[in-house]
């Protein structure tokens, strides 16, 4: 799947603006290589973060892309490791690390401490944490989906889903983070950011995160990464 031009990397900070539903850029590491920046999750009201999606020369990547070399999570998730917390497309606080979770349903996660500016975090009124520097966001507007658009929008979602392998009967328990519809250049056509689960038994849990546009009169996604 093509990745999003650096434009579209403003709509992964705009994805923290549905309340519904210390910049570290160009550090190295000791391999002498920059390290991809992270954009994460802020989950578990305010108390745990998880890895969304990389940022490697200005290109949106999977952890799993071979043309990249990424540096173990841990070194991300180093206790009192900070980051920016981002909310509503604006600098919110900020989150520190408090040690990076291990164990069979910890995935790659880590607990946070938040020091935040914004409404109490929690159920699907969730932020995001990041290393990318501070982007000036355009005028754009962001709204709620329409009804026909989130139909449009998980009926892709399913697809992408049944690729990977996951059941009409797991799929019937779809549930999702967030979905913002987003016109962030002001061309009238408004772009989508979301976050689907499925959780098909305890402890497996299935993210898929995409990035959506529309063209040539329909919605196609520009961006998935799915995490088990």
């Amino acid at each position: 799947m093509k990745r999003p031009k650096l434009q579209l990397l403003h709509l992964l900070i705009l994805i923290a603006a549905a309340a519904t539903a210390a910049p570290l850029l160009g550090q190295v590491a000791r391999t002498g290589v920059a390290k991809p920046s992270i954009v994460a999750a802020v989950l578990s009201s305010g108390t745990r973060i998880e890895p969304i999606t990389f940022i490697d020369k200005g290109k949106i990547v999977s952890a799993d892309d071979s043309d990249v070399q990424f540096p173990e999570i841990d070194t991300y998730f180093s206790s009192k490791r900070t980051f920016e917390l981002i909310f509503g497309g604006k600098r919110a606080g900020s989150v520190e690390v408090v040690k990076r979770l291990t164990g069979e349903c910890a995935g790659t996660s880590a607990e946070v401490s938040v020091k935040a500016s914004v409404p109490k975090l929690n159920g699907f009124v969730m932020a995001l944490a990041t290393d990318l520097p501070t982007i000036t966001i355009g005028a754009g507007s962001r709204r709620r989906p329409t009804t026909s658009e989130r139909t449009e929008i998980e009926k892709l979602v399913r697809t992408e889903f049944s690729k990977a392998g996951v059941t009409k009967s797991a799929l019937q328990k779809l549930r999702y983070h967030n979905l913002t519809a987003i016109d962030l250049d002001s061309d009238g056509k408004a772009e989508f950011v979301g976050s689907y689960w499925i959780a098909p038994k305890t402890p497996e849990r299935t993210l898929l995160f995409f990035i959506a546009e529309q063209r040539d009169g329909a919605v196609k996604l520009s961006h998935s990464d799915l995490n088990t």
